[in-house]
């Protein structure tokens, strides 16, 4: 189930990109590629969103390797699905909070 949120992905757009620490202007939600999902041409579920800088989202889609652009960035693949599930978490957005915690439920 795919939810979409408006509501969620400003909140997720309000935080600090997790590759530069950037904060405010310039900080997008980027839909997590291969945390499952999707499919070709469709985003996975808002619930799977981290908020990245525009320059860094462009250069992650323009790689378009997740796992490796974050390795380069130091960060474990882990660790930032980690980051989506805690934003989830404390989503203004009560769809995105139970559906994550179905999806946790799952794993």
């Amino acid at each position: 189930m795919k939810i979409r949120s408006k509501k969620h992905l400003k909140f997720v757009s309000q935080h600090s990109c997790i590759v530069t620490g950037i904060c405010g202007e310039g900080v997008q939600s980027h839909h997590l590629l291969r945390a499952g999902g999707h499919g070709i041409a469709t985003k996975a579920c808002d619930s799977k969103t981290i908020p990245l800088h525009y320059v860094i989202h462009d250069a992650l889609h323009k790689n378009g390797n997740e796992i490796a652009f974050f390795a380069n960035h130091g960060l474990d693949y882990e660790t930032v699905k980690q980051i989506a599930r805690d934003l989830s978490n404390r989503s203004p957005d009560k769809r995105i909070r139970e559906i994550n915690n179905l999806i946790t439920k799952g794993e």
